[in-house]
């Protein structure tokens, strides 16, 4: 029986799985593809060793193309920014949510448990489409990219 350390080579069928999952980023695909059970291809995809070598092209692919934190950040407060000016546009209302929750999420405005307090998610949307970014996310999103720059 093979080990399951992250250390340990890679099998071909392992470095086929990879290939093909990289293109799709989505497992079920991945498993019609390559022409295994989709529980074969959930299983491989949580080797440690598989794991290993997702994040580290995850983290080349990011480096290569000077994708960071505050490049995201970025991004996002310019989708929320192009969704509150347009609030016609469909879908921006939960399109927006899901910005503020992302952003949010990141900068570590909800508890510890990962859950999001839905009365301040609530609350914060309400003033944001009234005001584009509430004045306390903008603030915790420019002391946040601060630090970020400091690094």
């Amino acid at each position: 029986m093979r080990g399951t350390s992250e250390s340990r080579p890679l099998t071909q069928r392992e470095k086929h799985f990879i290939e093909v999952y990289i293109r799709l980023l989505n497992v079920n695909e991945t498993a019609r593809i390559m022409g295994i059970s989709v529980s074969s291809a959930r299983q491989m995809a949580g080797r440690p060793p598989v794991i290993s070598e997702l994040k580290r092209r995850q983290h080349e692919f990011a480096r290569l193309n000077r994708i960071d934190e505050s490049w995201v950040i970025r991004q996002l407060k310019r989708v929320y920014g192009y969704y509150s000016r347009n609030p016609d546009v469909p879908g921006a209302p939960g399109a927006m949510v899901r910005t503020l929750a992302l952003i949010g999420k990141r900068i570590g405005m909800f508890s510890r448990s990962g859950q999001a307090d839905n009365r301040r998610l609530k609350d914060e949307y309400l003033r944001g489409v009234e005001l584009g970014l509430s004045q306390r996310l903008s603030q915790r999103l420019s002391q946040r990219s601060r630090q970020l720059d400091d690094r």
